[in-house]
């Protein structure tokens, strides 16, 4: 840590005086070079000097603008250190424990427009155990493979939000939108999903076991959230299912959850298959814990 503060505070001298270092260095070199041309032609002074004068200004005007063409490259990576600095501050309150921390982190990088997209900046991060109950409206969000275990969503609107291969267990999502997400092969084992939308959600190959269901929709409602307009929700289709079947309201999904249910071997092999196929890793029944 010394050592890291000592370095600093040297690159910080020499930004303050980089000019003072750049004046002192053409001065030295030109010094020597005037000192070794005055020895080879002390026969003709007038002449050297005259050589020396039209000589020298060109090479300090060369001399500066490319001192000035430097110095602009070299504020432009600092420039690039420092937001990358901040962006990975922001990155890392993301992940935090207290709520308005972890929330208002979020709602800054939504601002900078680095949370969507193939690159979204929180794609494979560890947010484990975040604490990110607030009204969030993060559609879109890119949060495949990212580490969500144990943390906390309430009352968000993440529609169309990526989670693909994400690691959602022990994550407790309440009165949280994700129509049309894309949930596939996530493991949301052991998760609490209370008053969750899920209509036209993609879980096929994800792990549903021992989470808790309550009230949890897998299909179009005539409600939508302020903000969400009417159109997005139009012709939303019922959820895919993590054997790949689509839901229907006769569908028992005590046999996804439920590791003691008669069906839930059979629907992990389907699950296992799906998993297979999408290249991912699966849980053989033999492994899973007994009650």
């Amino acid at each position: 840590m010394a050592d890291s503060s000592r370095q600093k505070e040297i690159r910080d001298i020499h930004r303050t005086y980089k000019w003072f270092y750049v004046v002192m260095g053409i001065a030295v070199v030109l010094a020597v070079g005037i000192y070794i041309g005055a020895a080879v032609f002390a026969d003709d002074p007038s002449g050297y000097a005259m050589n020396l004068v039209t000589e020298g200004f060109g090479v300090l005007v060369s001399t500066l603008i490319a001192v000035g063409v430097l110095d602009r490259l070299s504020e432009k990576r600092e420039e690039k250190r420092r937001y990358e600095e901040r962006i990975n501050e922001l990155v890392r309150r993301a992940g935090s424990r207290v709520s308005q921390t972890a929330v208002s982190a979020l709602e800054e990088l939504d601002r900078l427009q680095l949370l969507k997209g193939e690159n979204g900046r929180l794609k494979g991060e560890d947010l484990s155990h975040a604490d990110l109950r607030g009204r969030l409206n993060l559609h879109e969000i890119n949060l495949e493979a990212a580490n969500l275990g144990h943390s906390r969503f309430e009352d968000s609107i993440l529609t169309s939000a990526k989670l693909k291969s994400a690691h959602l267990m022990w994550t407790e999502m309440r009165g949280v939108v994700l129509d049309r997400a894309d949930l596939r092969c996530a493991n949301l084992t052991y998760a609490k999903l209370h008053d969750v939308r899920l209509g036209g959600a993609d879980l096929r190959g994800a792990y549903l076991i021992d989470a808790q269901l309550v009230d949890t929709r897998f299909r179009y409602s005539n409600m939508y959230e302020p903000g969400q307009s009417p159109s997005f929700l139009n012709e939303i289709p019922p959820a895919f299912l993590p054997d790949g079947t689509t839901y229907r309201d006769d569908v028992n999904m005590d046999k996804f959850t439920d590791s003691n249910h008669p069906q839930f071997g059979k629907t992990l092999e389907q699950i296992n298959t799906v998993r297979k196929e999408m290249g991912q890793f699966t849980i053989p029944n033999a492994w899973l814990p007994r009650n």
